[in-house]
């Protein structure tokens, strides 16, 4: 199912890492897709997604891409009888994946750069409040 994926999008860039400086911290990402002017970030889930996974999450939200939109290509195992006996960190192998269609779009947006400095900002003052900035990756970025 992903390497039919993979192949509808031949001219597409794969695992692309890019860094954004916001200031007081570099965030970075990986892009699973850049196809022209969409990013698309495959995800795969062990219950039927809900747009809002997703267009409530701040992942998206960072624009550490000059992109005005991300779409997600969500896959799904359509065959977990009991979900509560797998773990997220475990490999699931030679378990069926069904494509959930339409894909889940998410558009950038007015104020969201602000956002995404508040959000910073917040994550920033709670991680120095319980004396946790020494575990925070301080490298000098290479242009």
């Amino acid at each position: 199912m992903a390497l039919a994926y993979h192949n509808e999008h031949p001219d597409a860039f794969h695992e692309i890492r890019l860094y954004k400086d916001f200031g007081d911290a570099v965030i970075t990402g990986c892009a699973d897709m850049i196809d022209g002017v969409e990013i698309r970030d495959i995800k795969t889930k062990y219950s039927y997604p809900s747009d809002a996974d997703y267009i409530n999450s701040c992942q998206w939200r960072f624009l550490i891409y000059s992109y005005s939109m991300r779409m997600y290509f969500t896959l799904t195992y359509s065959s977990l009888k009991d979900t509560t006996k797998i773990s997220t960190d475990m490999i699931v192998r030679g378990l069926p994946l069904k494509r959930y269609e339409p894909s889940i779009t998410c558009y950038r947006y007015d104020g969201m750069e602000q956002d995404n400095m508040n959000l910073l900002h917040s994550f920033l003052e709670w991680a120095e409040y319980r004396n946790l900035t020494k575990y925070l990756l301080k490298e000098k970025i290479e242009e």
